[in-house]
């Protein structure tokens, strides 16, 4: 019979064993000691040790899968030592983290059970036949939904039939999860973008890849990150702009450089989009740190790279050096204009914590790729990096990586690896308010698997736009409420405001979203733009307390899962003429034709099309007749009567090329034409996008060098012998 070790739960005790028996094994997991004298080898052959006990403190970090496992006091005595110390090896010994799963597995299961979704388990290797019987034994679920394309038509010694992904495609998948459980990550990725391809709102989640995870007993870590990183708004005339490749490597940055900056550039490998960029668009040297690789994949004349890597102190033997080093060998001791971008796998928080303040004063913004939130030996020193950094910097931009898992509280999802970027306070001043997140120039870093939706991450309070340096004393908020008080009591004060209000459209979301004509008239509309694009045509007005909303909610998730929303995708297109009455309600995405009315308190539902001159109306607003226009000299348009013709090259075709499907979607038009040369015309033709869509070769309407010749001996003058750009 196997021995059940003894947990250990204090220092105290575990001195006393190792005292009582000094040649005792420990066994470390990370900052933990397991040691179990009682258990014989036959009871531990994976490791062929004798050990004494398991030993933790709840009062320490664990690992996050050992968090989980000892916080659930029920799965714990349910599992015998041998089991138990299996998967904290396996978690130990595999590259690829497969031991760790069994603990991400069940939190994953129980959080979707909870949720009223069924488990589907894809595929059924050792992986999924291993979640099949825990399923069986934890959770006393016999019957489960199995998906393999290997195996399908074969039935489990259970009875249960193997499906095929074309089988899925008949399947209504409302209400069921899919766990992806390839160990092979790769394998895993491949099945998770077969599945994303499938014409259905599959959910899918995955223990070795990119998933989301309760992590009991982490709560108040991620709480305090949350905190220690809340978002503040710059106040400046630059704009953001996104620097480097289009998914992974790529950081939005303020836009505001200058050529005598210089641009520190740590963590390279392949990639030197980001180094490029900065260096072509703005004229700057880029002194560029990696001692992982022998050179660096594209040279540049601005470039200026050194076989070295940061650390929080200088280690020569493993070609490591501190920030304050790597200055230094640039002549950069007293340079006050630097920018920092660093990606070095968890070398960060060293380098932040061992680097002096004033060091960290000299870089005038810094874009970190931040890693490790799931180790909690690392909790100290990463909560001591964000208050550092706090003194000298502030945060205004932050994504998470979604080739990784998160951590999730009922409120945060906080992704163990985030991208952030830091202002500096003495450069830069503030305001405090709600910043949500993800933004338009944001992407995933990777396309298998979906954005995380942070949400707000700036100040939790509604109220709160206080510069850092105008700060209201008790006298001046005395002051304050003074006058307040008297204007409210002012009845004509009061009403004129009123009347303002009743006039003032708000917009909640990116404010670049909203195309208005300048005709048009939006009254106190509600304007969100969280999940696409709002279009209103010349004409076109609305009554009062109308709500034209983009962003949606999944109902049937719970918890995070459901404040999450789309980043776009629910464009609202509103027509010429289009009157839209007192309190409807326009949800995206939808398309209001030219001349059309939507009744009072009418609700237009998602994928709703309302032809030209419809008057619509009711809960949900349904079509009731065609208007007959009065007036003799405006008929109505039954139909687009035109082509558009988009004239373009090569490059920014292949650039904006998946933002022609929605146009072929949504544009009133008969045909999108493209007019270009013969390499557009190839790839158009390879695009796909259907009968609407043509091409005319630009030399078929005329010469192009011919046109250029003619408008070069009218621009002559103006262009002073310089060389007039091509499609000028």
């Amino acid at each position: 019979m196997q021995k059940e070790p003894k947990i250990i739960t204090s220092e105290v005790e575990l001195e006393e064993i190792k005292r009582l028996n000094p040649e005792s094994n420990i066994f470390s997991h990370g900052a933990k000691y397991f040691d179990i004298s009682n258990l014989t080898s036959a009871d531990l052959e994976w490791i062929g040790k004798d050990y004494d006990a398991i030993y933790f403190d709840e009062k320490d970090a664990f690992l996050p899968e050992l968090a989980f496992f000892f916080a659930n006091m029920e799965y714990r005595e349910k599992l015998s030592a041998k089991q138990m110390l299996e998967v904290i090896s396996e978690e130990t010994q595999a590259e690829d983290g497969s031991g760790r799963f069994e603990f991400e597995f069940i939190a994953i299961i129980e959080r979707e059970l909870k949720r009223g979704n069924e488990i589907v388990i894809c595929p059924f290797g050792e992986a999924g036949q291993s979640f099949k019987q825990l399923l069986n034994s934890r959770f006393g679920i016999k019957e489960a939904f199995i998906l393999d394309d290997g195996k399908a038509g074969e039935v489990t010694s259970d009875g249960i039939r193997i499906l095929s992904f074309d089988e899925l495609a008949e399947e209504d998948m409302f209400g069921r999860t899919v766990i992806v459980n390839e160990p092979d990550y790769e394998q895993n990725l491949v099945l998770a973008y077969k599945l994303s391809t499938l014409d259905k709102n599959i959910r899918t989640i995955s223990p070795f890849g990119a998933y989301e995870i309760l992590v009991p007993g982490r709560q108040s870590f991620i709480e305090k990150v949350r905190e220690l990183t809340e978002v503040k708004r710059p106040i400046t005339d630059c704009g953001y702009v996104r620097i480097g490749a289009d998914r992974d490597g790529g950081y939005i940055l303020l836009d505001d450089f200058a050529p005598e900056m210089a641009a520190y550039s740590f963590g390279i490998n392949d990639d030197v989009t980001w180094d490029e960029q900065m260096a072509d668009t703005y004229d700057m040297n880029i002194y560029m740190y990696d001692h992982t690789i022998d050179g660096l994949p594209k040279e540049n004349p601005h470039f200026h790279y050194y076989k070295q890597g940061v650390a929080g102190c200088d280690r020569p033997e493993e070609l490591l050096y501190s920030l304050k080093s790597c200055l230094e060998q640039n002549g950069h001791s007293d340079k006050d204009n630097l920018i920092l971008k660093m990606d070095v796998e968890g070398a960060e928080w060293d380098v932040i914590n061992e680097t002096p303040s004033e060091i960290l004063g000299q870089f005038r913004q810094i874009a970190f790729e931040l890693h490790d939130f799931d180790h909690p030996e690392k909790e100290r020193g990463i909560l001591a990096a964000f208050k550092k950094l706090n003194d000298t910097h502030f945060p205004v931009w932050i994504h998470g990586n979604n080739h990784t898992s998160a951590m999730c509280t009922e409120n945060i999802t906080l992704p163990i690896a985030l991208e952030i970027l830091y202002l500096n306070k003495a450069y830069y001043k503030y305001e405090e308010g709600i910043v949500s997140f993800p933004w338009n120039l944001d992407n995933p870093n990777t396309s298998l698997f979906p954005e995380y939706i942070l949400g707000n991450w700036g100040k939790r309070s509604v109220n709160a736009t206080i510069n850092n340096d105008e700060c209201l004393g008790d006298e001046d908020m005395s002051s304050y409420d003074n006058v307040k008080n008297e204007l409210l009591n002012d009845i004509d004060f009061v009403a004129a405001l009123s009347d303002k209000l009743l006039g003032m459209m708000s917009i909640f979301g990116p404010k670049e979203r909203v195309h208005l004509a300048p005709d048009a008239e939006m009254q106190n509309s509600v304007v969100n733009t969280m999940s696409g694009e709002v279009y209103v045509g010349s004409g076109s007005f609305c009554g009062h307390n109308v709500s034209i909303i983009t962003g949606s909610h999944d109902a049937y998730s719970y918890g995070e899962a459901r404040r999450q929303y789309p980043c776009d995708g629910n464009d609202i297109i509103i027509g010429e003429g289009v009157w839209i009455c007192s309190n409807a309600v326009i949800l995206g995405p939808c398309k209001i034709g030219d001349n059309s009315v939507v009744a009072a308190g009418s609700i237009v539902l998602p994928g709703t099309e309302i032809g030209a001159g419809e008057l619509w109306a009711g809960v949900p607003a349904v079509y009731k007749k065609t208007i007959e226009c009065n007036n003799e000299s405006k008929q109505v348009q039954n139909g687009p009567t035109f082509d558009t013709i988009i004239v373009i090259t090569p490059k920014d075709y292949m650039r904006v090329e998946a933002n022609y499907k929605r146009l072929v979607k949504w544009l009133p038009s008969d045909r999108l034409i493209f007019v270009g040369n013969s390499e557009v015309g190839e790839l158009v033709k390879k695009s796909n996008l259907g009968d609407k869509v043509g091409f005319i070769c630009e030399d078929d309407i005329l010469p192009f060098d011919e046109v250029n010749a003619i408008m070069y001996e009218h621009l002559k003058d103006w262009l002073n012998g310089r060389e007039m750009p091509r499609g000028f």
